[in-house]
């Protein structure tokens, strides 16, 4: 089915998404499973407190990514003399971030009365944001500069040594959450060595801190952060307003929903990564832009309509698996669960789009506007509903930037297509199983997601062989 994302068919194209695969999934499943380890041997309350701290943390990181990665996959490699600038430019606007916030972050721990064991997990995770951040972005500019291969070895060590850490810690010393956490800074401070290495060796980059240019590169890679920093505020901004108006009990159960969210996030954050570079060096190319996005689109719909079923119908089942029973609790807000991932899903060809075709700048107004509703939602909605209310505002959120998003991306390029009647038939028949059978298993989920995979198979198959692909 991979080989269905791409025009030209050659093995180096092919190898480059596995390695884009590989780095997404070391990225960012090993988060995921990270957060699903703490939440079954700790408590819901310690659960809110490490992933609360490990929201600051990713807020952080993005803070001092300030876009920067995003716009280093779209410079122009082949001049040197630019990129070089460029790049010079964007590490010096990361330190002045990282000055400012550390500055802050010390400040508050300092100076704010908060919990012991809160302190201390969100002042080591935050000092992790800086080593991380760095790494990403010098691991992006491989990828842009189309070598996924390091970056697929730099997150696959550093997987395995967050791993080979918390194994080790869980059979011989303490399984608290502050050990996980010192863990966790020990493995980003060996991944930016090894990114820094790899840099050095490929970039023949003489490097100079200048506060100068690094507020010069906050103008250049305006519309980029924006859109990152703001984006990704609108994701974690209900856990913000949640630990003020309630527990961190309270915390850790909208942090179980909400990772289920990104985890079904995962699918579209490999494909955006994987199409951003391609379209946008064949922006001019619309005819074959079109192909590109109608297909993804189509795959799209059909692989998140299956993931949505599957989840609604096995959903105690996953949640034992992921959790634990003592979070079963979400189940009263898998409405707003499933309803929130379906339209991210929605989002991500348009997305792609307005990044690829240089209209990023709408993509920031959008990420603006979506932030500034979600603010007025959680001031009113989460003191009077609770977690409930914070699930209310995040889909409403998703609703607002999905319907900007789609709305100019769609002025570009005609994206909809219609399904084929063989692909709707099978989907139709699958929910009909589903109603039917009715069983919440850990066989039935193993069922299912095979027949899963089988339809996934057929809808390669029948988009492949349609004129679309013609």
């Amino acid at each position: 089915m991979i080989k269905f994302f791409f025009k030209n068919k050659s093995s180096s194209r092919i190898k480059d998404f596995y390695f884009l695969f590989l780095t997404l999934f070391f990225k960012t499943i090993i988060n995921f499973l990270l957060l699903f380890y703490v939440a079954k041997i700790t408590s819901v309350s310690e659960f809110g407190v490490f992933t609360l701290s490990f929201v600051v943390m990713t807020i952080n990181i993005l803070l001092i990514d300030y876009g920067y990665n995003l716009h280093s996959l779209v410079l122009d490699y082949k001049n040197k003399l630019e990129v070089s600038k460029n790049i010079s430019s964007f590490i010096s606007g990361k330190f002045l971030i990282s000055i400012f916030l550390l500055i802050v972050l010390i400040s508050i721990i300092f100076f704010i009365p908060i919990d012991q064991s809160l302190k201390k997990v969100l002042l080591i995770l935050s000092i992790s944001a800086v080593p991380n951040s760095f790494g990403n972005f010098y691991f992006s500019l491989f990828k842009g500069n189309n070598n996924y291969y390091k970056e697929s070895i730099g997150f696959l060590l550093q997987g395995l040594l967050l791993t080979f850490l918390l194994v080790i810690n869980h059979f011989c010393y303490s399984q608290d959450i502050v050990t996980i956490s010192i863990i966790i800074l020990i493995t980003k401070i060996i991944f930016f060595c090894y990114s820094w290495y790899q840099f050095k060796r490929m970039f023949n980059i003489k490097f100079r801190f200048s506060v100068e240019q690094g507020l010069l590169s906050f103008v250049k890679s305006y519309n980029y952060g924006i859109h990152l920093i703001f984006g990704t505020l609108i994701i974690y901004i209900e856990t913000l307003f949640l630990s003020n108006f309630s527990d961190m009990k309270t915390v850790g159960y909208y942090q179980a929903g909400l990772r289920l969210i990104m985890a079904a996030s995962l699918f579209g954050a490999i494909i955006t990564d994987g199409f951003v570079p391609q379209i946008s060096k064949n922006k001019y190319n619309r005819k074959l832009v079109t192909k590109k996005m109608i297909n993804l689109f189509n795959i799209l719909l059909v692989f998140y309509f299956l993931l949505s079923l599957t989840l609604s119908f096995n959903f105690n089942t996953i949640i034992d698996l992921l959790y634990t029973k003592n979070f079963l609790i979400i189940e009263n807000y898998i409405f707003y669960i499933i309803l929130i991932i379906i339209c991210r899903a929605i989002g991500i060809v348009p997305g792609v789009i307005l990044t690829s075709l240089g209209l990023q700048k709408i993509r920031a107004r959008a990420a603006i506007f979506s932030f500034l509703l979600s603010v007025v939602l959680n001031l009113f909605l989460v003191p009077l509903f609770g977690i409930e209310g914070a699930f209310i505002s995040f889909l409403f959120t998703n609703i607002l930037l999905t319907c900007i998003y789609f709305y100019f991306s769609f002025k570009e390029i005609n994206f909809v297509k219609e399904v084929p009647l063989k692909i709707i038939f099978f989907l139709l028949l699958y929910w009909l199983a589903q109603v039917l059978i009715l069983k919440d298993n850990f066989s039935h989920l193993c069922i299912s997601s095979l027949i899963c995979m089988i339809i996934m198979l057929i809808t390669y198959k029948t988009l492949h062989y349609s004129d679309v692909t013609n």
